[in-house]
């Protein structure tokens, strides 16, 4: 029953891509192929949307990185995550294990990334001849204590300037 119901499904949605006498001259094997493009793409699609742009608003405690409250959208970055800090005198602090895609820190704003007593941390760009921590004009970058960071990309250490950016942000409650 099954099969017949995602046959049917398949055979609408090929009657409205290719019309209704594309559908006759498929085969099983055509049928085979087009089911394998399908779940691709969804596959594709799915894990694209996971990846977000996470930006420190200091909205929660004002310091810790793991206080989802103080990242926009309201989530602790992953290594999925690329990570902006450049908000006016930001300070975030980063005493726990953390991971992120890249971390951008400055370029407007006087911001700072202060990593205490790290145990590990993780910054892993797509490909290794990308920039992982690019610290920009106005940017610090502080690690204190003993532990290990492993980057997996370039480091870049810049007077570059990000350019303003047009914004609209509002909250529903």
């Amino acid at each position: 029953m099954f099969y017949s119901k995602s046959k049917e499904w398949m055979r609408r949605a090929l009657v409205c891509l290719c019309g209704p006498e594309g559908t006759n001259k498929l085969n099983r094997f055509s049928w085979l192929l087009v089911l394998i493009f399908v779940v691709i793409s969804v596959l594709t699609l799915t894990s694209t949307a996971l990846a977000e742009d996470r930006t420190w608003s200091s909205a929660g405690d004002g310091a810790s990185w793991s206080d989802e409250e103080n990242w926009f959208p309201e989530e602790v970055p992953t290594l999925t995550d690329d990570v902006t800090i450049d908000d006016e005198d930001a300070s975030a602090v980063c005493d726990e294990t953390f991971s992120a895609k890249s971390i951008i820190i400055g370029g407007q704003e006087t911001s700072k990334l202060t990593i205490e007593k790290f145990i590990y941390g993780q910054i892993k760009p797509a490909s290794t001849s990308d920039t992982a921590i690019s610290n920009r004009k106005g940017g610090t970058l502080l690690l204190k204590g003993v532990g290990i960071i492993t980057v997996h990309g370039k480091y870049e250490d810049s007077e570059t300037s990000l350019a303003p950016e047009p914004s609209f942000l509002f909250w529903v409650e």
